[in-house]
């Protein structure tokens, strides 16, 4: 009988060691945040890397054969940056930063189904450069890329926040979808009235804060003084940053004018914090409406002397206000 005892004890005891040993493994496991099992996650599947443009033009030339190409893949997508943030974190969408695409109406859109995720982006901003870790759900012609978000990573602070300012020139027909710039605006809206303004004889509409498309930019710093930035790009372009409006030149004249304030009126008295009706009774009801995010574009196409198509631009914001003023 004390024999029987003694071997029950011994295998009680081993019993108790060895669930005790795996209750501790289990008791880790479970004490492992969202965030270290959503690293770990990250660091066990394979990521195909890939340039938010290419993907972006492969869904351009041919969605078809990209969405059987991309489809499920695991992919890291990099050169981009956060352009809209769900208010009830159930997605975000990222563009192209500095490229192509960049304010287009592509973009690669991450839904977020993980707390981790959405913990993450909690701390991220609106223009931020980003690298995306996640699954393609699919890939169309119209909106771009769909992904399920694995992981998303902020690159390092010494990429500056871009601003709608890059966007580049587009040829927009009627009864086609344009490439829509957006970028969140530092100042609230002013719907106080533009103040008067120094104004030149200005016979274009093509033209913002008494500076019109086709100026040389001696003219523009006679108009506007000297930029408190200036920034020249790969393709020669220079980018010049006055308080009222942002000029781009290419070879000495100006090409693009957007508005950064409510003091930058049009010839035709148009600014930041005008009604939309203001713009219809200005411009009339020839142009072509389209929306990106919150903003509906109201465009009419212009051709200067010289046969170039421009476009002049008023965005609309949901208070139906001008959010911004642009010409290209």
């Amino acid at each position: 009988m004390k024999k029987h005892l003694r071997l029950l004890c011994a295998t009680l005891l081993i019993f108790c060691l060895a669930t005790g040993c795996g209750g501790e493994s289990s008791s880790n496991n479970r004490s492992q945040t969202p965030q270290v099992k959503q690293d770990q996650k990250q660091q066990q599947t394979e990521y195909i890397e890939i340039g938010i443009d290419k993907i972006l033009q492969d869904a351009t030339s041919n969605a078809a054969r990209a969405n059987k190409s991309y489809k499920g893949k695991n992919v890291k997508i990099v050169g981009g940056r956060l352009s809209n943030i769900d208010s009830d974190l159930s997605y975000i969408t990222v563009e192209s930063l500095g490229g192509a695409f960049e304010y287009g109406l592509m973009s690669v859109h991450c839904d977020l189904n993980s707390k981790a995720i959405k913990d993450k982006v909690l701390n991220l901003s609106n223009g931020q450069p980003v690298v995306l870790y996640g699954s393609v759900i699919e890939v169309g012609d119209i909106m771009g890329v769909t992904i399920n978000l694995d992981n998303i990573e902020p690159v390092g602070a010494s990429m500056t926040q871009q601003s709608h300012q890059n966007a580049p020139q587009t040829s927009v027909q009627h009864n086609q979808q344009s490439i829509a710039p957006v970028a969140p605006k530092p100042q609230s809206y002013n719907t106080s009235p533009a103040p008067q303004q120094q104004r030149r004889n200005m016979t274009s509409d093509l033209a913002l804060a008494n500076v019109a498309v086709g100026d040389s930019f001696n003219t523009v710093q006679q108009v506007l003084g000297t930029p408190y930035k200036e920034e020249t790009k790969s393709d020669g372009k220079k980018y010049y940053f006055y308080p009222l409006v942002e000029v781009h030149c290419q070879n000495g004249t100006v090409i693009t004018l957007i508005s950064n304030s409510n003091a930058a009126s049009t010839p035709r008295g148009v600014h930041e914090g005008s009604s939309l009706q203001d713009v219809l009774s200005a411009y009339g009801n020839d142009y072509m409406k389209s929306r990106y995010e919150n903003l509906d574009l109201y465009e009419y196409n212009y051709t200067t002397k010289n046969g170039l198509s421009k476009i002049l631009r008023f965005a609309i914001n949901p208070s139906g206000q001008v959010d911004y003023i642009s010409i290209r």
